[in-house]
């Protein structure tokens, strides 16, 4: 079976992880060995050289624990060849602009991000999930809302109508056109 070539990386990044010390014993972390990677994102296909730390006190509760880039997460998630950056215009193609998969693979085209649909279909998968999670984690979400008074939910396809009570702020939902 032959294997398609990646094409070749035209942005270098060195990453290494901000901890420099032992979580366990705030001792120096050794670089045990170096990690490369090649990401695919808007900006072209990335090389990223990875740093990766590991204590070597055999007593401690981190021993070879590897440490890599926290930066790498902003990235791309692990093990995934394209960046965070592709899945989320991927999934703001899809959603709010409405288009279908073809015509979202086209558009990377356009932007020099060869994509075959199928992995478009699974990129848009992962958005879904990445959404998902972003919207049932609780603590995260008290946090981002703590400021606000008052927060409105909307699904598609139903209509938000708002009015006040004097109980305070009444949300109803009406089914219906938007």
């Amino acid at each position: 079976m032959k294997t398609r070539k990646s094409a070749e990386p035209t942005i270098t990044r060195d990453l290494t992880p901000g901890r420099t010390a032992c979580p366990h014993r705030a001792r120096p972390m050794w670089a045990d060995h170096a990690n490369r990677r090649t990401v695919h994102t808007l900006a072209g296909v990335t090389r990223l050289h990875l740093t990766i730390r590991r204590c070597r006190t055999t007593a401690c509760g981190a021993y070879k624990k590897p440490y890599r880039p926290e930066v790498e997460g902003a990235v791309a998630l692990p093990r995934h060849e394209f960046g965070l950056d592709v899945i989320a215009l991927i999934g703001r193609l899809r959603y709010a602009e409405h288009r279908s998969i073809p015509e979202i693979r086209a558009h990377l085209l356009g932007r020099n991000v060869v994509v075959p649909e199928r992995t478009a279909t699974n990129r848009l998968d992962r958005y879904d999930e990445l959404r998902a999670t972003s919207l049932t984690d609780n603590g995260r979400l008290n946090t981002v809302l703590a400021a606000q008074k008052e927060v409105i939910r909307a699904i598609d396809g139903l209509q938000i109508e708002r009015r006040t009570d004097p109980e305070g702020d009444m949300v109803r939902v009406n089914p219906g056109p938007s």
